[in-house]
Protein backbone atom coordinates (compact mmCIF):
# COMPACT_ATOMS: atom_id res chain seq x y z
CA UNK A 1 0.00 0.00 0.00
CA UNK A 2 2.78 3.02 0.75
CA UNK A 3 4.44 1.72 -2.63
CA UNK A 4 1.32 2.53 -4.45
CA UNK A 5 1.04 6.14 -2.73
CA UNK A 6 4.23 6.75 -3.09
CA UNK A 7 3.83 5.94 -6.80
CA UNK A 8 0.48 8.18 -7.21
CA UNK A 9 2.43 11.06 -4.98
CA UNK A 10 5.38 10.83 -7.88
CA UNK A 11 2.73 10.67 -10.86
CA UNK A 12 1.27 13.52 -9.39
CA UNK A 13 4.38 15.48 -9.17
CA UNK A 14 5.75 14.75 -12.64
CA UNK A 15 2.84 16.06 -13.68
CA UNK A 16 2.25 19.17 -12.54
CA UNK A 17 3.13 22.29 -14.29
CA UNK A 18 3.81 26.15 -13.10
CA UNK A 19 1.26 28.51 -13.21
CA UNK A 20 1.39 31.47 -16.17
CA UNK A 21 -0.43 34.57 -16.11
CA UNK A 22 0.05 36.80 -18.96
CA UNK A 23 -1.61 40.61 -18.43
CA UNK A 24 -1.25 43.16 -21.44
CA UNK A 25 -2.04 46.64 -19.83
CA UNK A 26 -2.76 47.76 -23.93
CA UNK A 27 -5.45 45.54 -24.10
CA UNK A 28 -9.05 46.97 -23.56
CA UNK A 29 -11.90 45.01 -21.61
CA UNK A 30 -15.10 44.11 -24.09
CA UNK A 31 -17.30 45.78 -22.47
CA UNK A 32 -16.93 49.45 -20.19
CA UNK A 33 -16.27 49.20 -16.15
CA UNK A 34 -19.42 51.26 -15.03
CA UNK A 35 -17.82 54.06 -12.58
CA UNK A 36 -20.37 53.08 -10.12
CA UNK A 37 -18.89 50.33 -8.99
CA UNK A 38 -16.66 51.43 -6.39
CA UNK A 39 -15.77 51.12 -2.73
CA UNK A 40 -14.55 48.14 -0.38
CA UNK A 41 -15.54 44.01 -0.90
CA UNK A 42 -18.23 42.73 1.14
CA UNK A 43 -19.15 39.01 1.89
CA UNK A 44 -22.56 38.18 2.98
CA UNK A 45 -21.51 36.97 6.23
CA UNK A 46 -24.13 37.40 9.31
CA UNK A 47 -26.72 39.04 6.83
CA UNK A 48 -25.08 41.86 6.48
CA UNK A 49 -26.29 42.49 3.14
CA UNK A 50 -29.70 40.90 3.35
CA UNK A 51 -30.13 42.93 6.04
CA UNK A 52 -28.43 45.90 6.02
CA UNK A 53 -25.35 47.08 7.78
CA UNK A 54 -26.64 48.33 11.04
CA UNK A 55 -25.02 48.62 14.65
CA UNK A 56 -28.04 46.36 15.87
CA UNK A 57 -27.31 43.62 14.31
CA UNK A 58 -23.79 43.53 16.67
CA UNK A 59 -23.88 41.39 19.80
CA UNK A 60 -22.84 44.77 21.87
CA UNK A 61 -24.19 47.35 20.18
CA UNK A 62 -22.89 49.53 23.27
CA UNK A 63 -19.14 48.82 22.15
CA UNK A 64 -19.14 48.58 25.95
CA UNK A 65 -16.64 46.09 28.01
CA UNK A 66 -18.79 42.67 29.30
Amino acid sequence: MKCLSLLALLACTLCAQDAVIRIDPSRRAPRPVPRTIFGTFLEPIGNSIYNGLWAQILENPSFEGG
